[in-house]
């Protein structure tokens, strides 16, 4: 229940900042579900994109791996690791290889753009 809770939190910050998102969103709801059932999201691509970016991007369990630098010091994001420290990384947003990582996109789950 909490991670469902944390997830639908992040989902509607996620989509109070993005105005454009949420009027997407809104259009395609009240195409595809007009008096529909709810559990039949299978219509609703740009729902499942926003869950998708949303998880990519403010993921409600984070992952954590660590790692030492062995043979020299290590520049990370600014950050310098001496040689034989050990750092834990955790991993929040999910670059992906893709453009703009910290914007909120749902687009780029689309498979125009992931081709």
């Amino acid at each position: 229940a909490d991670t469902t809770a944390a997830t639908l939190a992040n989902v509607l910050l996620n989509l109070s900042r993005n105005s454009e998102v949420q009027a997407k969103l809104r259009e395609e709801l009240r195409a595809e579900l007009n008096g529909a059932d709810w559990a039949d999201d299978s219509r609703c691509d740009y729902l499942n994109w926003i869950l998708y970016e949303n998880q990519r991007l403010t993921p409600t369990l984070s992952v954590s791996h660590s790692r030492s630098a062995i043979e020299q010091d290590v520049e990370i994001e600014g950050f310098l690791v001496e040689k034989g420290s050990t750092v834990s990384l955790v991993h929040r947003r999910f670059a992906m290889g893709v453009d703009d990582p910290k914007s909120f996109k749902p687009e780029r789950w689309s498979d125009e753009e992931k081709a």
